[in-house]
C-alpha cells in the first residue's frame, strides 16, 4: 500500500482534525508574516517622508543661499552681527585648503570673500562691498552646479535697493571709487544689508582695499545631513584642517528648523519601529508555540481516536516506520497547508492595512515593495519542519502501538 493513499486516507476520516490544525499554523503563520510585512511597509513610508524633507530641504536652502560662515577666530562677533563684516582677516589659500581636503564632509560650495563697509564718494553715500570669487569645488567630489556665479572682473552687481535708488539695470554703467564697472546683475529684493550691497571681483576688492591675498569670509552651504550636533561636527572638521585660526557660526534659517523637523520626523519613525518590534518578539514566539502545543494536541487526539484503525493496519502487515511515516507526511501537510494560507491571510491584511497610511493612492507601496522572498521560503520551509516537529510524539506513539493490545481491547 502506498504511502501517499495511507495519507489520503488519513486525512478523509479525520477532515475536521486536519482543518483544524491547519488553521490554526495558519493564524500564525499570518501573524507573524503581517507583522513582518508592516514593518517594511513602515520603515519604507518612514524613509519616503525623510527623502521628501531632504528634497524639500535642499531646495529651500540652495535658494536661502549660504548659511555657513568661517570667519577669523580674532574676530568680534558682537561686531561682525552688528557691521555685518569683518575688519579682521585671513589668508584667502584657506579655502583652498579647505577643497583639497578629504576630511570635510558636512560643507560644500565654498566661496571665499572679501568685505568691507566703505564710502562711496561718488554718490555720498556708505555701502557694503563685497570682493568674491567663484565657487571653490571639492577636488574629491563630484562637480556640482555651483550656488552663485562669479563676478566678472570689470562688471559689479548691485543690491535691490541701491538699483531702484540709482535707477541702476544690467548694462548700466557707475563708476566707484574712481573705476568705471558695467552692472552685470540686479539682484532681488532680501529685506537686509545685502539691498545695499554691491558685488565685485575678489581680486579686484583686494587691490582697492591693498588686502592682497586676504578674505575675511568663507561662505559655504551645510550639507543636508542628520546630525546630533551640526554645527559642532562642521567646526570639527573645519579645524582639523585650519587649526585655531578660524571660527564657524550658522546662519539661522527656516531651512535649519526643517532639518530638525527632518531630525524629528526619523526619530519618532525610529521610535515606533522599535516599539513594534519589541511587541512583535513577544507576540510573535508565543503565538508561534501556542500553535506548536495546539498541532501536537490534535495530533495525539487523532492517534487516540485512530487507535482501531492503526490495530487493523499493523495486524494485516503494515510496519512500524510506514506508521510512524504516514503521521509525519500529515503533520507536513498540515505544516505546508496552514503556511500557506498564513502567508496569503497575513501579506493580503498586511496591504490592506498599508493602503490606509497614505490617502494619496501614488504614494501607496505596491505588492511587488512589500514583498520579501526570504519571509516566503522562510515560511514555506520552516512552518512544515515545526508541524512535524510538534507530531513527532504522537507520530511515535502510533508507530508503538501492539496491534495484539489494541484488538484485544477492541
Amino acid at each position: 500500500m502506498k504511502l501517499s493513499h495511507l495519507v489520503i486516507q488519513e486525512i478523509s476520516h479525520r477532515r475536521l482534525n486536519f482543518l483544524m490544525a491547519s488553521l490554526t499554523i495558519a493564524v500564525a503563520v499570518a501573524c507573524a508574516v503581517g507583522v513582518v510585512t508592516l514593518l517594511r511597509g513602515y520603515e519604507i513610508h518612514t524613509a519616503a517622508q525623510v527623502a521628501a524633507l531632504d528634497d524639500e530641504i535642499r531646495k529651500i536652502t540652495k535658494k536661502m543661499g549660504f548659511n555657513v560662515l568661517i570667519l577669523p577666530r580674532e574676530l568680534n562677533l558682537a561686531e561682525f552681527f552688528a557691521d555685518d563684516f569683518a575688519d579682521q582677516t585671513m589668508p584667502e589659500t584657506h579655502v583652498d585648503l579647505l577643497a583639497q581636503s578629504r576630511d570635510v564632509m558636512t560643507i560644500q560650495h565654498l566661496r571665499p570673500a572679501l568685505v568691507r563697509k566703505i564710502a562711496w564718494p561718488e554718490q555720498n553715500r556708505d555701502i557694503i562691498m563685497m570682493g568674491v570669487r567663484g565657487i571653490v569645488p571639492f577636488a574629491h567630489r563630484k562637480a556640482k552646479k555651483p550656488l552663485a556665479d562669479p563676478v566678472p572682473p570689470g562688471k559689479i552687481d548691485v543690491g535691490h535697493l541701491l538699483a531702484r535708488e540709482l535707477d541702476l539695470a544690467p548694462s548700466s554703467s557707475l563708476t566707484l571709487l574712481g573705476e568705471s564697472y558695467e552692472v552685470n546683475k540686479v539682484y532681488p529684493p532680501r529685506g537686509n544689508q545685502d539691498d545695499i550691497t554691491v558685488w565685485i571681483d575678489l581680486a579686484q576688492a583686494q587691490q582697492i582695499l591693498g588686502l592682497e591675498g586676504q578674505i575675511n569670509m568663507i561662505q559655504a552651504l551645510e550639507c543636508n545631513c542628520a546630525s546630533i550636533d551640526r554645527l559642532a561636527e562642521i567646526e570639527s572638521e573645519v579645524s582639523a584642517v585650519l587649526g585655531d585660526q578660524v571660527q564657524v557660526i550658522e546662519l539661522a534659517t527656516t531651512a535649519i528648523a526643517r532639518a530638525q523637523a527632518r531630525t524629528r520626523v526619523s526619530e519618532a519613525g525610529a521610535a515606533t519601529r522599535n516599539r513594534v518590534m519589541r511587541l512583535a518578539a513577544m507576540l510573535i514566539p508565543m503565538v508561534i508555540a501556542g500553535a506548536v502545543v495546539i498541532v501536537g494536541l490534535l495530533s495525539l487526539a487523532n492517534v487516540r481516536q485512530r487507535r482501531p484503525e492503526i490495530g487493523i493496519l499493523r495486524a494485516v502487515g503494515l510496519r512500524s516506520s510506514q506508521i510512524l511515516r504516514v503521521f509525519l507526511a500529515k503533520a507536513a501537510l498540515v505544516g505546508v497547508t496552514g503556511a500557506v494560507l498564513g502567508y496569503v491571510i497575513g501579506f493580503g491584511v498586511a496591504v490592506a492595512i498599508q493602503s490606509q497610511w497614505s490617502g494619496d493612492p501614488t504614494q501607496q507601496l505596491g505588492l511587488a515593495v512589500l514583498f520579501i522572498p526570504v519571509l516566503l521560503l522562510t515560511v514555506l520551509l520552516l512552518t512544515p519542519l515545526l508541524s512535524v516537529m510538534a507530531g513527532w510524539l504522537p507520530a511515535l506513539s502510533a508507530a508503538a502501538q501492539d496491534p495484539a493490545t489494541i484488538l484485544h481491547e477492541e
